[in-house]
């Protein structure tokens, strides 16, 4: 699991060159000079991705759980998000500083359309399948909590979120099932 979630930090360029994605695929792509390089940094984008969850199953419950207060309300759900998107910017900067400083950049992002088209060809339809029910499952918990609980901030924004990821994954699944999926970048 975690070496599928490490791979989607890597593509490829039109030209085949490796490329690495620190903060995603709408930043601009670091080039990979060779395979050592890249291993280290697969390595390390493994070991990130353990990481996050770990905080995301063992700490966040526990934060929660010791300041509901801070969960309860709009503005403190806002400021958590942005503490911990602040966070994990810091401490990904922080990780693959040494490791980035001397690659070169690729001159352009990838437009979201030849991101959702490597998607499709990087996934079996079945799991393009599922990453769509899963959004759509969570777009509907967040109908769900807006309707029967107190907490409208964070069903607004797991229904926003999560009704792009749906829109996202529709038409990459469009784009597997029509023929139409690229080379995966």
């Amino acid at each position: 699991m975690f070496s599928y979630l490490a791979e989607r930090s890597f593509g490829y360029a039109k030209d085949g060159t490796r490329l690495f994605y620190n903060f995603g695929t709408w930043t601009r792509p670091y080039i990979i000079p060779d395979t050592e390089t890249e291993q280290r940094l697969f390595a390390k984008s493994r070991r990130q991705m353990m990481v996050v969850m770990a905080f995301t199953v063992i700490v966040q419950p526990v934060l929660i759980q010791f300041f509901p207060p801070a969960m309860g309300n709009s503005v403190g759900f806002i400021a958590y998000l942005a503490v911990i998107m602040t966070l994990a910017w810091i401490g990904c900067s922080l990780y693959f500083r040494h490791d980035l400083a001397g690659l070169e950049r690729s001159p352009a992002r990838f437009r979201i359309r030849e991101y959702l088209a490597s998607s499709a060809a990087k996934n079996h339809v079945a799991v393009l399948v599922l990453m769509l029910l899963g959004s759509l499952s969570t777009v509907g918990l967040g109908v769900w909590a807006l309707m029967y609980t107190d907490a409208h901030t964070m069903a607004w924004v797991c229904m926003v979120v999560f009704s792009m990821a749906a829109v996202g994954w529709g038409y990459a699944l469009f784009l597997k099932l029509t023929g139409r999926e690229a080379r995966p970048l």
